[in-house]
This record gives structure tokens, sequence and C-alpha cells, in this order.
């Protein structure tokens, strides 16, 4: 439904940005295109990611696989460092990731 309505308001978009600006260029497919490359990428680098760190840090993975949701409900000292610990982890891995590609 989402998808569906995003797509007649792309097409449709170029009619009102003329009504508005005569002169205005109008989108290209190339715009959606890079927009699903994006997220393509997303999802590869978040998998390559987490297959990563499975095997270079099984203990963090299980952690994140197990654990990670008990103890966010019960956030303490310990687990509170273990949670950002791990989560900053992950996160550096995909940033590191994402400015290498």
């Amino acid at each position: 439904m989402l998808i569906t309505l995003a797509i007649v308001i792309w097409w449709n978009s170029q009619f009102i940005i003329r009504w508005f600006d005569p002169i205005a260029a109008t989108d290209d497919a190339g715009m959606v295109q890079r927009i699903l490359f994006a997220m393509v990428a997303f999802l590869f680098f978040h998998a390559f990611i987490k297959l990563y760190m499975r095997i270079c840090w099984p203990q963090v993975d299980k952690y994140l696989a197990v654990e990670f949701r008990r103890d966010f409900k019960s956030i303490g000292t310990r687990t509170w460092l273990k949670l950002l610990l791990s989560s900053l982890l992950y996160a550096l891995f995909l940033i590191v990731l994402a400015l290498l590609y």
C-alpha cells in the first residue's frame, strides 16, 4: 500500500512541480534507483556485519541474540556497559564498512 502510494506521488510529482515552477526539471528514475540501491546496500552490510561478528566475536553475537532483550528490560550498571559495548561495536563495524564502500 505504501509503495503504491509512493509510486503514485512520484509519478504525479512532475505535474505538481511544473504547476509551481514551469521551468523546473522533473525527477527521473535514477533518483528512485539510488534510494533502492542504498537500501539494498544497507541490508547487505547489515548481514555482512552480523556474519563477521558471529565469526570473530561469538560471545558478543551470542549476547546480542540471547541476552540483549532481558538486559535491556533490566538495565543495571554492568549490563548497561555490556549493552553499550556490544551496540557500539556493531555500529562501528557498520560505519567502517559503509565508509570503505
